[in-house]
């Protein structure tokens, strides 16, 4: 069975221990939370520098929010 950690703030990768397999990053519920290019790429070479698949999660947004 595959462990993963969902965050959606980049203050809380340090939760993430190498039993970890998966990273979910982002918001479930908000789009005006969001992560900025900068915030997904750091979270992205986290995940790169520690093998980790990963997945961006995203709410529902509307056109506004596009």
């Amino acid at each position: 069975m595959e462990k993963a950690a969902l965050i959606s703030n980049l203050d809380n990768l340090s939760l993430i221990t190498p039993q970890h397999q998966r990273l979910y990053f982002g918001p479930e519920f908000c789009q005006y939370l969001l992560p900025s290019p900068s915030e997904l790429k750091e979270a992205l070479n986290f995940t790169r520098k520690r093998r980790l698949s990963f997945t961006l999660v995203t709410p529902f947004v509307t056109d506004e929010g596009l």
